[in-house]
């Protein structure tokens, strides 16, 4: 059975920006966020998995498009070193 009560109207879905707050013109104009947000545990699996130092580890990385798996490798701290394999005599 179908709850109506729960239908929302299209007036409460939008917002309205207040366009003479912003202090740009085009997001051109913004600058790149510094750091990524709500991908914690991804964050946290690359320094995992970068931190393996030894040869035949790999990442792999898999999400829907659009969720910005290269744009974190990208600007992580990270981007470096993902495709470096240390040498095991590092270790020793």
């Amino acid at each position: 059975m179908k709850n109506n009560n729960l239908a929302l109207t299209p007036e409460v879905l939008y917002h309205a920006c207040d366009m003479p707050t912003l202090t740009f013109k085009t997001t051109d104009e913004l600058e790149e966020p510094k750091n990524t947000i709500g991908q914690d545990r991804a964050l946290e699996a690359l320094n995992f998995g970068t931190g393996i130092k030894h040869e035949g580890y790999n990442l792999f990385v898999s999400g829907s498009t659009g969720l910005g798996k290269h744009t974190i490798n990208s600007r992580s701290k990270f981007s470096n070193t993902i495709f470096q394999v240390p040498s095991c005599q590092e270790d020793r």
